[in-house]
């Protein structure tokens, strides 16, 4: 880049065959103040039984009661470290270009015999990261104004102690905090330095 400007690309492309395993925890559905599941099938999805009625009825017939518990919980946020972001229905790979550029990958999440599914699932990536998507052109502009932040060097330090006071180490050692706190920004950053140190 000669114009010192931070940059972020993203490239759109959907695979054909992916599939994908996920983890689901479970809930209860009284949790939501209510015994009738179907009112929350695939509500995190922007959907409902009625749009992708196969892929709710292929869940009943392999998982049994187990089903409807799966269908509510809905689908993940989780950061790998150091570069892969999976996001709801979205999976992103971000690769540096420069110290102050980078592209960033986007693919549909697809799983294995659900095609109704899939359908559904591209067309919203295409909406939220897509080209003209909602999302595409808001977390650009924070990428940018991040970086400007940084490049400013004044204050020197980025904050990132939102949720510190909350946060508890579990059984297995990992710090566990809420569900807008910075624990994982802390956790990515002192594993970055960890390994910049060690090498």
């Amino acid at each position: 880049m000669t114009s010192g400007k931070p940059s972020c690309t993203t490239f759109n492309s959907v695979p054909h065959e992916t599939a994908v395993s996920v983890t689901v925890v479970r809930i209860s559905p009284a949790r939501f103040g209510s015994s009738n599941r179907s009112v929350y099938t695939m509500r995190w999805f922007g959907t409902t039984e009625a749009q992708v009625p196969e892929y709710v009825a292929a869940m009943r017939a392999k998982h049994g009661e187990a089903a409807e518990q799966i269908l509510i919980e809905g689908s993940p946020h989780v950061m790998v470290f150091p570069n892969l972001f999976i996001a709801e229905i979205q999976v992103f790979n971000i690769q540096p270009v420069s110290v102050n550029e980078c592209v960033q990958y986007a693919t549909a999440v697809q799983f294995a015999g659900a095609p109704e599914l899939n359908r559904r699932m591209v067309s919203q990536c295409i909406g939220s990261v897509g080209p003209a998507g909602m999302l595409l052109a808001d977390d650009t502009e924070m990428y940018e104004r991040n970086q400007v932040g940084l490049e400013a060097r004044d204050p020197e330090w980025v904050d990132i102690r939102r949720g510190l006071n909350r946060e508890y180490v579990d059984e297995r050692g990992h710090p566990v905090g809420g569900p807008t706190d910075e624990t994982g920004m802390r956790a990515f950053w002192a594993q970055y330095k960890k390994q910049m140190e060690e090498s």
